[in-house]
Formats: C-alpha cells, structure tokens, sequence
C-alpha cells in the first residue's frame, strides 16, 4: 500500500468543517490488502493561539475572594498551572473572558478529600478568543447555567460553585490550558486587578474583582491595615461595670479593640497563648492604659504565613489606673 502522506498523520481540522478530505490510500495491484488504523483528537489549534494579557477574576464585580491554592500547590496542583478560589457553594462564577462553552458536567453531586474523587466533579470548559480554554471546576450540582455552544462574554454568570470531586471544602478551581501538539498544557495567567494594574496571583492573598465598564466600588483590603490607620480610634460607651476585647477580622487580619465600661481608667496587659503561625504589629505583652467608658484600637494579628494554619487566644489583665 502507498500513500501521499506519511505517518502518523497530523492535521488541524477547522470548526464546524464536516466531510474534510485527510488522504487516501492505495492498494498494490491485483493484491488484497486491509489496515487498521487508530486515532486520537485533541481540541485547539496549537498555531492559533495568541495568549491575552490578562482575564478577568472568576466571580462578581466588586466582590473578594482568598486564593487557597496556587500554582503547583501541595494539595493537588502539583506540576500544574492551576488557582483555587474560596468560593462558598452556590456563589456565582462568572466567565474571565469571551469564547464559546465547549464542555459541560453538572450531573455529579459526589466529592472529598481523596484522590479517588477527582472524575466526580462538575466543571464548565469554555474555548476563548484568544484559543485558550478556560477550565472552571468543583461546581455545583446542577449548577451550569449555560449550555454546550453557548457564547459567553468576559463577566457573564456561567454556573454557582460546589464541592463536586476531588475537593477539601467548597471552591472553584480555574485553569487556563494552551493546547500544543496533540495535548493541553496549563500556564501561567494574569489578571486584571481593580486599580486597574495587571498581577499574578499569590496563595493567601484576596483580590477584588473588576469588570468592564461597571461602578467603581471600596476597596477594604485586611492586608494593607496598619496601626497608624487606627490609633485614634476612640469609642465613648456607657458603663456596665465589664472590660472586654473585641475582634474584627477583615479577610486574614485581626483587629483587637479594647472596651472599658468601668467609669475609671484601666491598665491592661495583652498577651497571646496557644499561639501557632501568628505575628501581632505590636511587641507582647502589650501594656496601655484605657479610659473610661470607652473602647480604643489595641493591635492588629495577622498569620505569619497565610498559606498556612494559624490559632491564638488572648489573655488579658487589667487593673484600675493609678489617678
């Protein structure tokens, strides 16, 4: 048997071709003659893809999300090019850029810690512009909201969030994959930040997302809160006789007031116990002096390293102030 081509036989075959001419094959004469042949197909054009410089994040506008596990993660990103949001089961996922729905699950409502989940979780695969595919997993059951041909717009609602498959506790998984010669690879990406910069992710950190021509939002980041932003913070309360800390956590930072109900001052004496991963912005123990009736800022407490598990308990002492 001949051929015109040789083998195997590699081509790229266009969207929504049907009857495309491959080669053919010609038998010896007057000779019987059979073959088999096998075949493999990988979606993309590997010479059509010309990467964009930033998507968008994968939730609403104006809304932050933590990163929980970033590129070759330890968990289960190892040698991938894969980010892990902190979505809550059943938040909107929204398309990080234009492109078509090319692949779609939503009939898994199975999922855990184990390896022996990972074919078990709902995702929505989207062919974008730029002929990447954008990969968003761990959704909901049921929870697509769009259909296999779909055209989806950056910032459109696409599906809610899960725990479906391979999963420690509710997120979305996102993966841009660039295809190559007969594969997919996962890369690196970068997103558009709501000042308007392009960054790259970092396990541990929030970021806002920001769409296209949408209202301008605050911007409330536990990271970027330092002393100088609260030490005048003073509160007038009545009395009740109670002196009380109270914490306001803003993403991964903890801010710790200090309410006096006494009609006196009152020294106190912060300190931390059973403390694990976690740095405060002031020496320990912490000395001040609160007056009465009143509830001041005290420190700020933070973990050391935010990719990992961090505790605390305060104890605190007091004593009326010396008049």
């Amino acid at each position: 048997m001949t051929s015109a081509v040789n083998f195997p036989y590699y081509t790229v075959i266009a969207a929504q071709r049907r009857g495309e001419y491959l080669f053919s094959i010609k038998g010896g004469t007057n000779k019987r003659y059979a073959f088999k042949y096998q075949y493999e197909v990988i979606k993309g054009d590997p010479d059509r893809v010309y990467l964009n410089n930033y998507y968008l994040f994968p939730y609403k506008h104006g809304t932050k999300q933590k990163v929980t596990q970033g590129y070759n993660g330890d968990y289960s990103h190892q040698g991938k090019y894969a980010i892990d949001f902190d979505l809550d089961e059943g938040t909107e996922v929204t398309a990080i850029g234009n492109g078509v729905v090319v692949e779609l699950r939503e009939d898994s409502n199975l999922g855990g810690p184990y390896d022996e989940y990972l074919d078990d979780a709902n995702y929505i695969t989207i062919y974008q512009k730029d002929g990447t595919f954008a990969h968003y997993a761990h959704l909901k059951y049921n929870g697509a909201l769009v259909e296999i041909g779909d055209k989806i717009e950056a910032g459109d609602i696409i599906a809610y969030s899960g725990n479906t498959g391979w999963s420690q506790g509710p997120h979305l998984h996102l993966e841009i994959l660039e295809p190559v010669y007969m594969g997919l690879r996962t890369i690196p990406t970068s997103f558009l930040n709501y000042d308007g910069q392009i960054v790259r992710v970092k396990e541990g950190n929030y970021y806002y997302s920001t769409h296209y021509n949408r209202e301008r939002f605050e911007v409330h980041l536990g990271e970027e809160i330092r002393d100088y932003d609260l030490e005048n913070y003073l509160k007038k309360i009545d009395t009740d006789y109670t002196l009380t800390i109270r914490r306001e956590e803003v993403d991964d930072t903890v801010i710790v007031y200090i309410r006096n109900a006494y009609p006196y001052d009152m020294e106190i004496e912060l300190d931390l116990s059973k403390a694990i991963n976690v740095s405060s912005s002031q020496e320990l123990p912490y000395l001040t002096k609160v007056p009465a009736n009143s509830e001041i800022y005290a420190i700020l407490l933070r973990p050391e390293d935010n990719t990992k598990y961090w505790q605390y308990s305060i104890k605190c002492g007091y004593r009326r102030a010396k008049q």
